[in-house]
């Protein structure tokens, strides 16, 4: 049954149900894989091309077009887009579960879309859901590529229509309607907030938000997902389903009082920075043997600096292509900073004259709007921490006038955002030498702290 004989509108009150049992009229058989769904894809887009092609000729022809087919020639450009994001995020992904020989989430959202008459909008997307995941429960990855899918089920929608156009005894003004449907779909896609629909849905996401530390619910969407996707792959490795294993994870993290990070990623064991120098020296090592055996000892003295540097580069180059850098966790802070965060942002600088104070207080206020600091003004605060350049004695006649100017500057920042700022300074002590700023930039942070 394809979208046009269908007949359904099923409003959002009754979606949750009707979700479910599609969820029990579907069995999970087995995997497809991604590239499959692409070919898909590109098979519907062929269909699309060849009726848009159609249209065109009809029309160049002076042939009098129904509303259906005045949809498709208006709006083809909006499939073509959506269509080219879809086959984008689709690349790449590895197999996935299948039911009746197609991807279980292209499943999903063809069902959605005819329970609709082609309707797709958040509310409806999330009800289904809902429905959807009581009988049989979504993957992190399938949750993920949800936007794909939605995107290649409209385009699919798309070619069964044209090809009911196609035929003698069509539905047109059928058509019409639900093609008005399919076509708003496509505009709509593009400013749904699916990261946050689907983190309502996700229930493994929905457990662990129940962390006792309160630090899950406070991290951002990628530190999230990153979360989700340790878990999943934790689930399939001990055959356990992902919403048990968060359920087993989160007793135990109740259980120990901990963040129930501790027991989704193992800590370090490893001294990788121990196998870092042992892998550089022993190429530098193997590379002075070398030379020394071509040219002699008297050769390995004179090329053992440029060796260690070269072995260094090299080094660090092989480790770069080899090891995949690995994200580090980060909190949400776009509502602003939590009082137990309260943090002191500073720049070092040296104070040469007004010139340079100016210089730097304007430096701290691109600071100030970077980190978005009028949400959080109660716990960020910006500093300056001003040394004095090296001198001769202690102090100097031009030291007045630069820490004027930078008191000053630091006022007008304060007056012009409420407060927030302030300047540091320190009087120079003797390195035995001259007089200067103890361990310059070092020396300033530690001395703030």
């Amino acid at each position: 049954m394809d979208i046009v004989s269908s007949g359904l509108n099923i409003d959002a009150g009754k979606l949750y149900t009707y979700a479910a049992s599609t969820a029990r009229l579907f069995s999970v058989d087995g995997t497809c894989p991604a590239r499959a769904e692409r070919l898909r894809l590109r098979a519907e887009l062929r269909t699309l091309r060849r009726f848009h092609s159609a249209l065109q000729a009809k029309e160049e022809r002076g042939e009098t077009l129904s509303a259906a087919e005045e949809w498709i020639l208006d709006n083809h450009y909006l499939a073509l887009r959506e269509a080219q994001s879809a086959e984008a995020e689709l690349r790449g992904r590895g197999a996935l579960r299948a039911a009746g020989g197609e991807s279980l989430c292209f499943a999903l959202c063809r069902a959605l879309l005819r329970a609709g008459g082609g309707k797709l909008t958040e509310e409806r997307l999330q009800c289904f859901l809902d429905g959807f995941q009581s009988v049989c429960p979504l993957r992190q990855s399938e949750l993920e590529m949800l936007g794909a899918f939605a995107r290649c089920a409209v385009i699919s929608a798309l070619a069964e229509v044209c090809r009911a156009m196609e035929r003698p005894e069509g539905d047109k003004e059928g058509c019409a309607s639900i093609l008005s449907a399919l076509f708003a779909a496509l505009r709509q896609l593009p400013q749904m907030d699916l990261d946050a629909l689907c983190e309502q849905v996700n229930i493994p996401g929905l457990i662990l938000a129940l962390d006792p530390t309160g630090e899950y619910p406070r991290m951002d969407a990628l530190t999230k997902r990153d979360y989700l996707r340790r878990l999943e792959s934790m689930a399939e490795a001990s055959g356990k389903d992902a919403p048990a294993l968060a359920r087993e994870l989160m007793e135990r993290s109740r259980g120990e009082g901990r963040h129930v990070g501790f027991f989704l990623f193992d800590e370090e064991s490893a001294p990788r920075g121990e196998y870092y120098l042992a892998l550089r020296f022993a190429l530098a090592a193997a590379l002075a043997l070398l030379v020394g055996f071509r040219w002699g000892l008297w050769a390995t003295a004179l090329l053992l600096l440029p060796i260690s540097e070269a072995t260094a580069k090299l080094t660090d180059l092989f480790l770069s292509r080899l090891v995949r850098p690995r994200r580090m966790p980060r909190m949400d802070l776009r509502s602003g900073i939590p009082p137990e965060g309260k943090t002191v942002c500073v720049i070092s600088a040296l104070l040469t004259g007004a010139e340079s104070a100016a210089k730097t207080a304007r430096r701290l206020e691109e600071l100030y709007f970077a980190c978005g600091a009028a949400r959080a003004r109660a716990a960020l605060s910006f500093g300056l921490l001003a040394d004095l350049p090296a001198a001769a004695e202690k102090e100097s006649a031009e030291d007045a006038a630069a820490l004027g100017a930078a008191e000053e500057a630091i006022r007008a920042l304060n007056e012009k955002h409420g407060g927030g700022f302030c300047l540091c300074t320190r009087p120079r002590s003797f390195d035995g030498e001259r007089w200067c700023g103890r361990e310059r930039k070092r020396g300033a942070l530690c001395a703030l702290a």
